[in-house]
């Protein structure tokens, strides 16, 4: 089994968005096969999405190795099973607080949300309530080829659009 993901992964890697050279670092030198698989992560890529994967490679540096992946079937998307966006934030004068978040994390095999990454905020109110509401968030795991992988994941939580009372 390890074997089958060591091969795809190698296939990939030299499409892989390693923020820093060779994937190594001092935080991983003389790493084992077991160790980088454990720290990979898939991302699909597209034209779209391409300046927002940058900056979360970049933020995330050398802790993981990632696998981009072009729109393929074999790479499945994680799939929201519970917790939601949070609802309309309201200010100590009980004045609306509206903005966006975007924030990028991991989600991990085991369907948890990993290292959240704040890379866009209007307020930091709303980043307190986006980050907040992520702890009860869970998924079914994206898969590459039927097994479960982490994937990078980018969220826009757009609190003008946010309901009172969800």
């Amino acid at each position: 089994m390890i074997n089958r993901v060591l091969m795809c992964l190698l296939l990939l890697l030299p499409m892989s968005g390693i923020a820093c050279e060779k994937g190594k670092s001092a935080e991983h030198p003389n790493e084992s096969t077991e160790s980088m698989l454990a720290r990979t992560v898939f991302n699909r890529v597209t034209k779209d999405t391409s300046a927002i994967d940058e900056a979360l490679m970049t933020s995330y540096g050398c802790k993981y190795i990632f696998a981009n992946v072009a729109d393929t079937p074999a790479l499945t998307r994680p799939v929201p099973v519970e917790g939601s966006t949070p609802g309309a934030q309201s200010d100590d004068k009980g004045n609306r607080i509206v903005g966006l978040v975007l924030i990028g994390y991991i989600v991990s095999v085991e369907g948890l949300v990993v290292d959240p990454v704040v890379l866009e905020s209007s307020d930091p109110r709303l980043t307190k309530a986006a980050l907040e509401s992520m702890k009860s968030w869970r998924f079914t795991p994206a898969t590459f080829n039927g097994m479960k992988v982490a994937t990078l994941v980018a969220q826009k939580i757009n609190f003008a659009d946010a309901k009172a009372g969800t």
